[in-house]
Parts: structure tokens; sequence; C-alpha cells
């Protein structure tokens, strides 16, 4: 899967995190970083800031499942409930659609260099949260084609266990197509496979036609 910090000039998973939930689904963690460092000291670190910024001590694996397992699944069950599960898909991916396509402009704004390659170094040289919520690997990387699989990611393990894949699909997976489409008109995503349907891996191909 592809969610404002995804890159160093663009998207990543926290920043995702934080901008997709709910707010009470964030803020009742009681911490902003989510993912912080052992602290010596913990009453110094607590004067010097707001107790709202204090390291959670949390795991990736205990925040994710806090905002999706124990929340966001279970609002998406109780809104299939009320409007028919298939209303709720269909809502769900138009949703998604306007929203990752917004957010692919807002990234096509702040990245410098307009150019296939550069779009792209969030994969090649990915940062700590990435690394720590998915796996992937860079089959093909050339001037015209990007092509990558992932073989782990945290949103398809949680949503699977919930037998909730396909709102994990419409939510976060179906705005993949939108987001890069409006980044670069010129960069085509093709893809066949998804871990969140139960696939073996998410085969990402991107086509420049630039």
């Amino acid at each position: 899967m592809v969610d404002e910090k995804i890159l160093s000039t663009s998207l990543n998973r926290r920043q995702f995190l934080f901008r997709t939930l709910p707010a009470g689904v964030l803020a009742g963690l009681g911490c902003g970083r989510l993912f912080g460092s052992d602290t010596s000291d913990e009453s110094t670190v607590l004067s010097e800031k707001h107790k709202y910024l204090a390291d959670s001590q949390m795991t990736y694996r205990e925040v994710y499942e806090i905002a999706f397992k124990y929340n966001f699944i279970p609002y998406m069950e109780r809104f299939a409930m009320y409007l028919g599960r298939e209303e709720l898909i269909k809502l769900l991916k138009r949703a998604a659609t306007e929203h990752y396509a917004q957010r692919g402009r807002n990234w096509a704004r702040r990245v410098e260099k307009k150019e296939f390659a550069a779009y792209f170094d969030f994969l090649r040289k990915p940062d700590r949260d990435w690394l720590h919520t998915c796996t992937h690997e860079i089959i093909e990387d050339t001037d015209k084609v990007l092509q990558v699989k992932y073989t782990e990611c945290i949103y398809a393990d949680i949503f699977r266990e919930e037998n909730a894949q396909d709102i994990g699909y419409a939510a976060f997976c179906h705005g993949d197509f939108a987001i890069f489409s409006a980044l670069d008109p010129r960069i085509t995503l093709i893809r066949t496979k998804t871990l969140m349907q139960g696939d073996d891996c998410c085969d990402h191909r991107f086509v420049w036609e630039g």
C-alpha cells in the first residue's frame, strides 16, 4: 500500500495515521509521538513539554491495533449495519478517491523536481516508520518503470485478522490509484494483487508516460 509524509518530500505512514483517523482515536492514546524512544528521566521530559507529548512506550503493532482493531473497524462495521455493507464499501471507495486525490495534489505542490525518479525516493530510502509498518522490495527501477513488491503490511495484517479486508481495501488501498494520478498524470499505477485482498503480495508497477 501507498497514505502527508509518505516521502522525504511527501507522504509517510505516521502522518497518514494522524490525518486519516478520527481525532478521538489517536487522542485516546494520550500522546503525540506514538512511537517514542526510551527516556532516562521521564519527570524531566514532562516538565519541559505538555503531558500529551510524553513518550507512549507503545509498539507499532499496539498503536495500529488501537487505531484500527479497537476503533476504526468497529465503527465501520456499525456503519455497515446501518447502510448495508455494499453501500458502505461504495462510499468508502468514493471518499478514499477524493481524499487521496487531494493528498496527491498537495504532494505535487511540495515536490521541487517533478521527475519520475524523484517521486519515489521514499521507497529507495524508507524512513523508520515505513520500515516498521511494511516490507517491500524494488524489483525493477528504470527511467520508465518502477516495480515494487510488498510482502508485509501492518494494515493488511490487522484488517484481515478482523475479517474486514473489504473495508481496509476500500478505505486505504483503493486510494492508491487516485493519489498517483493526482500527483502527476504521467504516472500510471498497475496492480493485480494486494495483501489486503488475501494475495501473497502487493505488486505495484508504476509506469512513466512522460
